[in-house]
C-alpha cells in the first residue's frame, strides 16, 4: 500500500468533483485488524462502510469476506470490501474496469489472442473477464509464486515471462506493481 497510487488518485478526484471525502491508507493484513480501525472510526462518529484493497490484501480479503460474485472466488482477488448486515462482503472492480476500457477504445477481444502480463490479483481478474469475453488468453509472469496461483485459479496457460513472443499476440494487457518488485516477487 505504501507505493499505491490509489490515495493520490482518489483524493485528486474528490477535490476535482468537490466531494467531501478523504481516501486514507491503512496498512493491514487481516479483517480483525480492520475491525479495530472501524470501531475507532465509529467511536469518532465517522463510521466507514466500505473500503478498497490493494495487494497483498486482495487475496486476504477474498478469503476472509463473503464474495458478492463468483469471480472473487475463482481468482482469489477482491479490491472492494464493504460491511453487510452481519458480515464483510468482497467484490472486485478490476473486471468491469478492464471491460470499460476495452469498450471505450472499441477493442474487440472475442476470438483474439490476448496476453496478460502479470499474474497478481488484477491480472487474474482481467484474465477471467477476458475469457468470458471469448478471448484466447495466456498469462505471463516473472515471479513463480503468483504464476502458480494463477495456474491454479484460471483455465488459461500461465507461463514464465521468458516464454512471451509478441508475434503471436493481438492484444496485450499489462499489470505491474512497484511494491512486488521491491519484495523480489515481481509481476
Amino acid at each position: 500500500m505504501e507505493r499505491s497510487l490509489s490515495p493520490a488518485a482518489h483524493n485528486a478526484a474528490y477535490q476535482a468533483l468537490g466531494y467531501p471525502g478523504l481516501y486514507l491508507p491503512f496498512p493491514l493484513m487481516t479483517i480483525s485488524e480492520l475491525e479495530e480501525i472501524l470501531d475507532g472510526f465509529s467511536r469518532l462518529g465517522s463510521p466507514l462502510i466500505g473500503l478498497t484493497t490493494t495487494s497483498p490484501l486482495k487475496e486476504v480479503v477474498s478469503e476472509q469476506a463473503v464474495p458478492n460474485r463468483e469471480i472473487v472466488n475463482e481468482t482469489r482477488s477482491a479490491n472492494v470490501l464493504h460491511v453487510g448486515a452481519s458480515e464483510w462482503h468482497s467484490d472486485t472492480t478490476d473486471d468491469t474496469g478492464l471491460i470499460r476500457i476495452l469498450e471505450d477504445y472499441s477493442i474487440e477481444v472475442a476470438g483474439k489472442r490476448v496476453s496478460v502480463m502479470g499474474a497478481g490479483g488484477s491480472g487474474r481478474v482481467a484474465t477471467a473477464a477476458l475469457l468470458t469475453l471469448g478471448a484466447d488468453v495466456s498469462v505471463y509472469n516473472r515471479g513463480e509464486t503468483r504464476l502458480k496461483l494463477a495456474a491454479a485459479c484460471l483455465s488459461a496457460p500461465c507461463l514464465p515471462l521468458s516464454a512471451f513472443d509478441s508475434i503471436d499476440v493481438d492484444v496485450i494487457v499489462i499489470f505491474y506493481s512497484h511494491r512486488q518488485e521491491q519484495r523480489g516477487d515481481t509481476i
